[in-house]
């Protein structure tokens, strides 16, 4: 069951360097229905948070947030019901700009940054940038890329043959590059592109053994739990609109993966490894034909006569 309350303020008359502001704040509380099994907690979370947006005389578009997360209990990620994991509150702080889409170029990026208060001192940070070039109106190329390190991070571990939850303070880095591209052959017929490699290890420091009271108690060392996951996909999809509400779609997925245990933090390395490994290549046709009833009844009665 989760409440909220949200205000926010407009200012929509252009002023001397901006066209609109947008200021807002939300406050929520979260908490489960009923408790889980024989767990006799069920609050779950809260924050409140505060954003402003503003688009400049330029037609581009920049703001800042920042979010408060109290502490709360992580009813999931126990992974056992019956269970429960307490964690630490947070300060999320961050800006983002995106620059006018109008135009052939437009770039945009985010940036924020994690902070865990009394909690293993946990950090992370956050940044994405995405830049797009609008050959002509027929072609366009985006790419996006996200990378999220993530220091002294706190969550469920697998162990191998172990039966109690064990969970790890850990060192975790993810990386998400996408390329797009789009073309129109005409204003029915079209061909997308899209290839992304997600690369995401955990290198773990201390492990410890979640209670039944939602705390953590040290544990030991396990050397099997490192994680080096890899993947790489493209879709391609062509499109044809042969009739109204009629298309035929033929489409091409290529999907490699790539896992190991030892943590490897070299990006081309990480690429190179997946785009070597096997590979499951589909090809699919797929055809919408539209039926209009009224036409076909039309049709019958014209026959008739």
């Amino acid at each position: 069951m989760d409440q909220g309350l949200w205000v926010g303020y407009k200012w929509i008359e252009p002023k001397s360097f901006y066209n609109r502001i947008f200021l807002n704040s939300n406050w929520r509380f979260s908490k489960l229905l009923k408790p889980i099994g024989d767990i006799d907690q069920q609050y779950q979370e809260a924050n409140v948070n505060f954003n402003i947006n503003i688009q400049s005389k330029k037609l581009w578009w920049l703001g800042s947030f920042t979010n408060l997360m109290f502490r709360g209990n992580d009813f999931y990620e126990p992974r056992k019901n019956g269970w429960f994991f307490r964690r630490g509150a947070r300060l999320v702080f961050g800006g983002w700009f995106e620059s006018n889409e109008a135009k052939k170029y437009s770039f945009s990026s985010e940036v924020f940054t994690r902070t865990f208060f009394n909690f293993y001192n946990g950090f992370s940070y956050q940044v994405s940038l995405r830049q797009q070039y609008r050959f002509n109106n027929k072609l366009t190329v985006s790419h996006r890329i996200n990378t999220n390190p993530w220091f002294n991070n706190i969550g469920y571990a697998f162990v191998p043959n172990s039966s109690e939850i064990n969970f790890a303070r850990r060192r975790r880095n993810t990386i998400e590059n996408i390329l797009f591209v789009k073309y129109s052959f005409t204003n029915k017929m079209g061909l997308t592109f899209r290839a992304r490699h997600y690369l995401s290890n955990v290198y773990n420091k201390k492990f410890y053994l979640l209670q039944k009271d939602g705390s953590l108690k040290p544990a030991a060392f396990v050397n099997e739990a490192d994680q080096n996951f890899n993947l790489f996909n493209i879709d391609m999809v062509y499109t044809w609109q042969f009739a109204p509400g009629s298309f035929i779609n033929i489409v091409w997925k290529d999907a490699a993966q790539h896992f190991t245990r030892n943590v490897e933090d070299s990006y081309f390395k990480n690429f190179r490894q997946t785009i070597e490994s096997d590979q499951n290549n589909n090809i699919s046709l797929k055809v919408i034909y539209f039926l209009d009833y009224l036409e076909l009844k039309k049709l019958k009665k014209k026959k008739r006569q």
